[in-house]
Order: C-alpha cells, then sequence, then structure tokens
C-alpha cells in the first residue's frame, strides 16, 4: 500500500496493490468505484479520470444505476434531513 495522504478523520488514503496489480485502479475501471479528485495527485490523477471516463461511458457498475448518488451528495442528504 502507498499511503497518499491521511483525510480529516485521520484515515489513511492509499493506493493498494497486489504484486504489480494497482486494485483501485481496476475498481474505477470496472465501474465499482470512483476517482476521488480530492485525493488524487500525479502520477495517478490523469490514469483515474480517464478510467472513470470510461466506466462512465461503457456504464459499468456503478454507473449502469439510474439512480446513483456520490457518498458525499448522500451523506450532505441524509444529514440535511436529519437522518444522523
Amino acid at each position: 500500500m502507498d499511503i497518499l495522504d491521511i483525510d480529516k478523520h485521520k484515515r489513511m488514503v492509499g493506493m493498494i496493490w497486489l504484486d504489480d496489480r494497482n486494485i483501485n485502479l481496476e475498481m474505477v475501471q470496472d465501474g465499482f468505484a470512483e476517482a476521488f479528485m480530492e485525493y488524487l495527485k500525479p502520477p495517478y490523477r490523469l490514469e483515474f479520470v480517464r478510467a472513470e471516463k470510461d466506466a462512465r461511458s461503457g456504464k459499468k457498475g456503478i454507473w449502469s444505476l439510474t439512480d446513483y448518488e456520490r457518498p458525499r451528495a448522500f451523506r450532505k442528504r441524509l444529514k440535511v434531513s436529519g437522518g444522523e
């Protein structure tokens, strides 16, 4: 694991590797994760942006859902409605 950052909740933000495979990138390519721009910096940023764009256009994984909502938007909506 390559630690890229520590977020505001003191959690490690990292790149997960299995041998020479970038698991984070594979998840984005397959539509099972978003590319969170908040933490992506060179040299990873461009590759992840392209992978998400391709997954979106190919309607893979989460991008095939008509009602997909980003986690941040969901938490914000939940907080506003008093659900937290």
